[in-house]
């Protein structure tokens, strides 16, 4: 199962990319069976006594199975999708892709190393840690 997911428009680059994939998928492999489903209300994919629009444990196991793969290609960070469905049946299955920030945190690993080095060099934390101040 292949999901896109999209809060402002069902035909955004998510979707159209998701149905072009589909769409190749069936030319080369007609046998392997795909559903896809697209999410405009991220809020449905809650159980509905957490949020008045999501659905019911039986509803979203009918669209989503309980327990076929379940690729969610999502525009926004894909562990939001994790939080949404992490009651679901099949949330052991449901594989979110999304944004990655890019850079952030190799800058903060690189970070955490210069600030080891520096405390094994001087015995102190950097001068911007030490003389840190809410701005």
């Amino acid at each position: 199962m292949v999901v896109s997911g999209s809060v402002n428009s069902p035909c955004d680059v998510p979707t159209l990319e998701t149905l072009a994939a589909v769409s190749i998928l069936r030319k080369h492999l007609p046998a392997l069976r795909i559903r896809v489903v697209n999410v405009v209300d991220l809020m449905k994919l809650q159980p509905h006594g957490i949020h008045p629009h999501g659905l019911p444990d039986e509803d979203f196991d009918m669209l989503f199975t309980k327990d076929k793969p379940v690729i969610f290609a999502y525009h926004g960070y894909p562990w939001l999708i994790h939080r949404l469905t992490y009651s679901r049946t099949n949330h052991r299955n449901i594989h979110a892709h999304g944004y990655q920030e890019e850079g952030m945190r190799q800058a903060m690993q690189d970070k955490l190393i210069e600030h080891r080095q520096y405390i094994c060099a001087h015995g102190m934390d950097m001068p911007e840690v030490r003389e840190w101040k809410w701005a």
